[in-house]
């Protein structure tokens, strides 16, 4: 995950530093990175999937339960009463108390972010255990 961080971060850096015009993703060439882990991790998920690329990742997590965690605020500046998903992400079930602690320093900084920003109010952080018969990463 490091290395894939570091190249993407040359990358952007050499690109902005020659460049006159916007930096395109589409520059980047994901050559065997794994894009979920990679994305998880620029969302600031605090756990991101990580996965042999050779066995590809169609339903590797298919029927396993999982723990989904989503984050939604109200945005009174847009309209009042809208709800908003900020993002949503999971982890297996099986890992929840394992990764306790992370989850939970998560939530706190979440909830320090939040509360230094008046844009969204009414923070709600909630999680429910699901099993699929497809889950795309």
């Amino acid at each position: 995950i490091r290395g894939h961080l570091a190249a993407l971060l040359a990358h952007l850096g050499t690109a902005e530093a020659t460049s006159t015009g916007p930096v395109s993703s589409s520059e980047v060439v994901p050559a065997g990175w794994n894009l979920c882990t990679v994305v998880g991790v620029l969302l600031g998920y605090p756990a991101a999937y990580a996965f042999a690329m050779e066995g590809g990742a169609e339903n590797c997590l298919a029927l396993t339960p999982l723990r989904v965690f989503t984050v939604q605020a109200s945005c009174p500046r847009i309209k009042d009463g809208l709800r908003v998903q900020i993002y949503s992400f999971s982890i297996p079930e099986s890992l929840c108390t394992e990764l306790k602690e992370v989850l939970d320093a998560w939530c706190d900084e979440l909830k320090e972010a939040f509360s230094a920003q008046t844009d969204f109010v009414d923070l709600c952080i909630s999680s429910e255990v699901v099993s699929l018969p497809a889950v795309a990463l």
